[in-house]
């Protein structure tokens, strides 16, 4: 075997003996929160940086999981509306879609969005606050 296809064979070789653990690591992590399959308390159970990408992040969990119901609002819906509330789970799946801060206008588009892509949507939440 020449010397340079020798190089490039363990070059890739160590680059996917890298790659590979660094992808099991963060699926396992979860670090935004989006596949929500492995939980370890005290390891990755609490997402401290999860809030600064929930904008990113919801869409695509309420297109991947197409659940039943949707929570919309601002941070009052997301804290104080349970998606695990028996009322909600009796169409299926919950979600809450809610986020901190959002402006109605916001919050209109994430219901146009929802509708447009959950075809399982059956029941929607809308927290109102004065």
């Amino acid at each position: 075997m020449p010397a340079g296809k020798f190089y490039s064979v363990l070059l890739l070789t160590g680059i996917l003996l890298l790659l590979i653990p660094t992808a099991i690591f963060n699926r396992v992590v979860d670090p935004f929160w989006y596949y929500r399959d492995i939980e370890i308390t005290g390891f990755n159970s609490v997402k401290p940086k999860f809030r600064r990408y929930e904008r990113h992040v919801k869409p695509s969990v309420v297109q991947r999981e197409q659940p039943a119901s949707l929570i919309f609002g601002s941070s009052y819906a997301e804290i104080g509306f349970d998606p695990m509330h028996p009322a909600l789970l009796r169409a299926g799946k919950s979600y809450n879609f809610a986020l901190a801060g959002a402006a109605w206008e916001d919050v209109y588009c994430h219901v146009q969005y929802a509708i447009a892509n959950d075809k399982a949507l059956r029941q929607i939440v809308i927290g109102i606050h004065p």
